[in-house]
């Protein structure tokens, strides 16, 4: 968990360990929705993509840590590392792209995906108003568990200072094949 338990139940003034399970839970949920809503990783974590081909490719959940390894499946549907001397991370734009270079080896036609990168990516300090929006949002649930809405109690919506954090760091959407 990249937010602390604790700073939620400070956050709530709550001093007891009997809602520290539900708690949890809304802490959880709200950092799913900031990283859904911002496409990005609050905590620093390993993920791989697959490619059909040697493309350029943006990649997702940004800030990009590093990149550990670029595999293929070769002609003979055998997979092997890609040589660092044979790609580029590229950091002059928004978002970072991994660049093929020139002279690729050959690739195995039957294979769908012949092209996996693995890289780490996500934040190793959350940015504070990112902390807050998430605290605001698991506070939110906490505070208004009630599964009844009225118009005049309407239940928990995202507020505007929420969204405002969440547009600020909002990323493009990655459109390539990421593994679970």
């Amino acid at each position: 968990m990249p937010i602390p338990l604790s700073l939620l139940k400070s956050h709530l003034r709550v001093d007891f360990a009997d809602d520290d399970a539900i708690l949890s839970l809304y802490l959880d949920g709200a950092t799913a929705f900031m990283e859904g809503a911002t496409r990005r990783l609050l905590s620093q974590q390993t993920r791989t993509i697959r490619l059909l081909n040697f493309e350029d490719v943006m990649l997702p959940f940004p800030p990009i840590v590093s990149v550990g390894s670029v595999t293929y499946k070769d002609e003979h549907g055998a997979t092997q590392t890609l040589s660092a001397s044979k790609w580029v991370l590229d950091t002059t734009e928004a978002m970072t792209y991994l660049r093929f270079l020139d002279d690729l080896p050959s690739l195995d036609e039957d294979v769908y995906d012949r092209v996996t990168i693995t890289f780490t990516c996500g934040w190793s300090t959350i940015p504070q108003d990112v902390v807050v929006a998430v605290l605001q949002l698991a506070a939110g649930s906490y505070l208004m568990r009630e599964s009844v809405a009225t118009p005049a109690s309407p239940r928990l919506a995202v507020d505007f200072g929420v969204q405002s954090v969440a547009a600020r760091w909002s990323v493009p959407e990655f459109l390539g094949r990421l593994d679970p």
